[in-house]
């Protein structure tokens, strides 16, 4: 099941998106704040524009996105590790702690 309780449009759970092949684009709320672990790992997303609002993106957020092309990251993030998939993984670690 690809729909989750998004607690008011705050956070995006742990794993709510997970294995959602189908999913290639999505609409993220400028009151979301949080992307959950593994949130869209390995969903079908093509682009992604991430609001100002959202201040942390959590471990393996977007892996094996093996479709994702474009990303759009808002200037409001305070914390991500991030891995961006195609064949082979790019790790941005967080910056605020080195």
């Amino acid at each position: 099941n690809c729909i989750t309780n998004h607690e008011r449009g705050v956070i995006i759970g742990s794993k709510a998106f997970l294995n959602c092949r189908n999913l290639t684009q999505v609409k993220l709320l400028i009151t979301l704040q949080k992307i959950g672990m593994e949130a869209f790992s390995n969903s079908g997303l093509r682009t992604l524009s991430i609001p100002a609002s959202v201040k942390r993106i959590e471990e393996d957020a977007f892996r094996d996105c093996t479709g994702l092309e474009s990303v759009v990251i808002g200037n409001g993030i305070d914390a991500f590790y991030v891995f961006l998939c195609r064949t082979t993984c790019s790790t941005h670690p967080d910056p605020l702690r080195g």
